[in-house]
């Protein structure tokens, strides 16, 4: 069985820890503008929507997890974000594929993680909803359901980062004793 709440603080840590070193590793390089990058409102609407999704939905969970069982209205308001999430991670899927070379590297690799850790998260869901499995493998589906949400949740702060870090192309980040061409 794991340990969810020691889980969480470490992986959180972890990611923390190598988005610290990813902004201190990239801050005092010249900045490369991406590729015709501008900042579309549908963009930034499909960004925020999965967003917001996906903090409703890790909340509620985490609620579940430190507090006990995921029942009552937390479970309710749970059930109720996946609903407007499989929705907008559609459009956002399909979104972010089109305009995937206009991003940096770690937000297309952030994309990809986010593409693949829903994928497992709505999958052991679809697969729980068979009558195939007895009580034992529900148990072990939610418990991988709870491992590949936390990861969309950590993808998606990582996403949410390296979007945010982004300029749009024809403008140099400041730099200090650094000659720019």
């Amino acid at each position: 069985m794991i340990d969810y709440p020691q889980a969480i603080l470490v992986t959180t840590t972890t990611t923390l820890l190598v988005l610290g070193a990813y902004f201190l590793a990239t801050r005092r390089r010249p900045h490369r503008p991406t590729s015709n990058l501008r900042r579309s409102w549908l963009s930034m609407l499909l960004t925020a929507g999965v967003a917001v999704c996906v903090a409703v939905l890790t909340a509620t969970a985490f609620r579940g997890t430190f507090v006990g069982e995921l029942s009552g209205w937390t479970l309710f308001v749970h059930l109720a974000a996946a609903g407007p999430f499989v929705v907008l991670i559609s459009l956002f899927s399909i979104w972010g594929v089109i305009r995937a070379r206009q991003r940096g590297t770690l937000a297309r690799v952030s994309f990809v993680a986010i593409l693949f850790t829903t994928l497992g998260t709505l999958g052991t869901i679809v697969v729980s909803m068979q009558p195939v499995f007895g009580t034992e493998e529900m148990h072990q589906l939610l418990d991988v359901h709870r491992v590949f949400g936390l990861a969309l949740a950590l993808c998606t702060l990582v996403y949410l980062c390296a979007v945010a870090i982004e300029r749009p192309s024809g403008q140099v980040a400041p730099s200090k004793g650094i000659e720019q061409p």
